[in-house]
């Protein structure tokens, strides 16, 4: 868990309602560089979301086309939220 990551999502994320509650809960995921895999979680993190893997996915899309993630390859994200390019880091 990264707090600073979760920090971030709270006093920067544009969205709000349950699309807020699954940033939040990848934020409560990631490392500190906002990297956070769920491809095999998807279940899990959806049952604590309170809605079914389809609609997961869907926000999850919704999440990457307003610019709070990005997936950087299948099942793994980054959290974008109040980040610039530049500040953007690869994991180790």
């Amino acid at each position: 868990m990264s707090e600073k990551v979760v920090q971030r999502v709270w006093e920067k994320a544009k969205v709000g309602g349950s699309t807020l509650v699954v940033l939040l809960l990848l934020a409560n995921l990631a490392d500190d560089h906002g990297y956070v895999e769920i491809g095999y979680r998807l279940n899990a993190v959806a049952k604590q979301a309170h809605m079914d893997v389809k609609t997961l996915k869907e926000t999850l899309v919704k999440l990457e086309r307003v610019g709070e993630i990005r997936e950087v390859t299948t099942g793994v994200y980054q959290i974008l939220t109040g980040r610039t390019i530049g500040t953007m880091t690869k994991p180790d």
